[in-house]
């Protein structure tokens, strides 16, 4: 069972800089952060034996409900 979404929408000025002048990063550190994300969410969804239930809050606005048949 996995719990909340899956998004990294922080952003830290600060240690993007660090990530910045380090200079050994092929990407930022706000970027490396919504990579890992994904990567944790990929692994939560591919490890479930029969069934995977992934629960998040509805989306304002949104209306469907969406049944396994």
């Amino acid at each position: 069972m996995l719990c909340g979404d899956c998004v990294y929408e922080a952003q830290h000025d600060l240690r993007n800089a660090v990530y910045a002048r380090a200079g050994i990063f092929s990407q930022s550190y706000d970027q490396a952060c919504q990579d890992e994300a994904a990567r944790l969410a990929y692994v939560g969804v591919t490890r479930g034996m029969r069934r995977v239930f992934w629960c998040v809050d509805k989306p304002k606005g949104v209306n469907t409900v969406f049944k396994n048949g």
